[in-house]
């Protein structure tokens, strides 16, 4: 099992921006349900002009989202 990943997203220049947020969004969601979380976000400025997001998740045991005996995870 992956206990980490680190993506890097880029957003192409040909697309729509809410057709890459509504893409992007989903692939979050599906990591958090999984029981992945944000552990780090950072522009790259360097290579993309901060045009380009680095992000890092963990992935984490279900007692850490266990609140008042539920299970919850928060989405973006």
């Amino acid at each position: 099992m992956l206990q980490q990943i680190l993506v890097e997203t880029h957003f192409p220049d040909h697309q729509n921006k809410r057709t890459f947020d509504q893409k992007a969004g989903r692939f979050f969601k599906e990591l958090m349900h999984e029981g992945y979380v944000i552990f780090h976000k950072e522009p790259n400025i360097i290579g993309c002009g901060g045009a380009c997001v680095e992000y890092g998740f963990l992935k984490m045991s279900d007692s850490f989202f266990n609140v008042g005996g539920a299970v919850r995870r928060s989405v973006l």
